[in-house]
């Protein structure tokens, strides 16, 4: 995960509308802050706070301390439905993403409703929808 991606990882799961979601992936993190270079996937949780997740290269289940512990993998496709579906949680039903490429202009991509909901833009799909959980109001 390059260090832009890691970035906005550790900012949204301090946002007020984060939560993990069954099916996100996700990426350990070790006790001086590293990023470990395996991937797991969300299968439920021990209680309602406490992530567990199936390690297929270790070949186990291990539950982790969610905000300390583990960082969504923003480049997978299946945390980018989570993120889209916490997004409209958090804009409402018609929130979406698209990619602004126009003719001269830096391509970016957009993230907004089409009408009501102010529009943020990044550089990656998963960057835009980082900003828009973020930015979204507070249940």
């Amino acid at each position: 995960m390059d260090e832009a991606l890691l970035t906005q990882a550790r900012l949204v799961v301090l946002a007020p509308r984060w939560r993990w979601m069954v099916g996100m992936c996700v990426r350990p993190v070790r006790v001086d802050g590293t990023v470990e270079d395996t991937t797991g996937v969300i299968v439920g949780w021990i209680g309602e706070e406490m992530p567990v997740a199936w390690w297929p290269d270790l070949a186990q289940l291990r539950s982790h301390h969610p905000t300390t512990h583990l960082v969504p993998e923003l480049a997978s496709s299946a945390t980018l439905g989570c993120l889209l579906t916490l997004a409209r949680q958090g804009w409402g039903p018609s929130f979406h993403t698209h990619l602004d490429d126009w003719p001269g202009d830096e391509p970016a991509w957009l993230a907004h409703d089409g009408h009501r909901t102010p529009e943020f833009r990044g550089l990656t799909e998963a960057a835009a929808l980082v900003a828009a959980i973020i930015g979204a109001p507070a249940n």
